[in-house]
Protein backbone atom coordinates (compact mmCIF):
# COMPACT_ATOMS: atom_id res chain seq x y z
CA UNK A 1 0.00 0.00 0.00
CA UNK A 2 2.05 3.26 -0.87
CA UNK A 3 1.87 6.25 1.26
CA UNK A 4 -1.15 8.21 -0.26
CA UNK A 5 -3.48 5.01 0.00
CA UNK A 6 -2.32 4.71 3.69
CA UNK A 7 -3.55 8.53 4.36
CA UNK A 8 -6.83 8.00 3.11
CA UNK A 9 -7.27 4.50 5.49
CA UNK A 10 -6.33 6.68 8.27
CA UNK A 11 -8.93 9.58 7.71
CA UNK A 12 -11.33 6.66 7.16
CA UNK A 13 -10.60 5.44 10.15
CA UNK A 14 -10.46 8.73 12.23
CA UNK A 15 -13.73 9.72 10.56
CA UNK A 16 -15.51 6.74 11.39
CA UNK A 17 -14.18 6.93 14.94
CA UNK A 18 -15.35 10.55 15.69
CA UNK A 19 -18.84 9.48 14.03
CA UNK A 20 -18.98 6.57 16.44
CA UNK A 21 -17.90 8.89 19.56
CA UNK A 22 -20.54 11.60 18.48
CA UNK A 23 -23.43 9.61 17.95
CA UNK A 24 -22.28 7.44 21.07
CA UNK A 25 -23.04 4.32 19.11
CA UNK A 26 -20.31 2.29 18.77
CA UNK A 27 -21.46 -0.63 17.32
CA UNK A 28 -22.99 1.65 14.35
CA UNK A 29 -21.21 0.45 10.84
CA UNK A 30 -19.84 3.24 8.84
CA UNK A 31 -19.41 2.57 4.93
CA UNK A 32 -17.62 4.89 2.44
CA UNK A 33 -18.67 5.12 -1.43
CA UNK A 34 -21.60 4.01 -3.06
CA UNK A 35 -23.04 1.13 -1.11
CA UNK A 36 -26.58 2.23 -0.33
CA UNK A 37 -27.24 0.50 2.94
CA UNK A 38 -30.54 1.39 4.59
CA UNK A 39 -29.90 -0.52 8.12
CA UNK A 40 -30.79 0.95 11.25
CA UNK A 41 -27.00 0.81 12.52
CA UNK A 42 -25.20 1.55 9.29
CA UNK A 43 -24.01 4.83 7.90
CA UNK A 44 -22.91 5.60 4.32
CA UNK A 45 -20.16 8.70 3.51
CA UNK A 46 -19.04 9.62 0.07
CA UNK A 47 -16.08 7.71 -0.81
CA UNK A 48 -12.54 9.45 0.18
CA UNK A 49 -10.84 8.68 -3.49
CA UNK A 50 -12.94 10.91 -4.65
CA UNK A 51 -11.59 13.96 -2.15
CA UNK A 52 -8.80 16.47 -4.02
CA UNK A 53 -8.50 19.16 -1.96
CA UNK A 54 -8.56 20.16 1.93
CA UNK A 55 -11.50 21.77 1.20
CA UNK A 56 -12.78 18.18 0.30
CA UNK A 57 -11.97 16.96 3.41
CA UNK A 58 -13.46 18.82 5.53
CA UNK A 59 -16.62 18.78 4.15
CA UNK A 60 -16.31 14.99 4.10
CA UNK A 61 -15.88 15.54 7.89
CA UNK A 62 -18.42 18.15 8.26
CA UNK A 63 -20.90 16.02 6.47
CA UNK A 64 -19.99 12.97 8.83
CA UNK A 65 -20.53 14.73 11.96
CA UNK A 66 -23.65 16.33 10.75
CA UNK A 67 -25.23 12.70 10.30
CA UNK A 68 -23.69 11.69 13.55
CA UNK A 69 -25.70 14.22 15.36
CA UNK A 70 -28.97 13.54 13.49
CA UNK A 71 -28.08 9.70 14.92
CA UNK A 72 -27.49 11.01 18.71
CA UNK A 73 -30.32 13.49 18.72
CA UNK A 74 -33.51 11.57 16.61
CA UNK A 75 -35.15 9.25 17.97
Amino acid sequence: MDEKELLKERFKTAVASAVKVISEKFDIEIKFGNNIDSKKDSLNLPEVANLRSLQDFTNLRAFADSEALKIKYTN
